[in-house]
């Protein structure tokens, strides 16, 4: 369970560590990995937080996930 939760949390503090550059429109459909991690600034959100997106896996039935998260410094 704790390599499981390592795997799940490690791709967002490396998009948020090393991804000083956002996207500027959503990617299209099917562009995403299952579980890549895109932040997209394209002013949807409040002030302070940025789009976050998870790519969905199909073959499992999971959609893609958007939410706003906290801006990272």
């Amino acid at each position: 369970m704790k390599s499981l939760s390592v795997w799940l949390i490690m791709p967002l503090v490396v998009a948020w560590g090393c991804s000083s550059n956002y996207a500027t429109q959503n990617p299209p459909p099917g562009s995403l990995r299952p579980g890549e991690v895109v932040l997209v600034d394209d002013g949807t959100c409040p002030p302070g937080k940025i789009k976050r997106v998870v790519g969905a896996d199909r073959q499992r039935g999971e959609p893609r996930r958007v939410h706003c998260v906290k801006r990272p410094r």
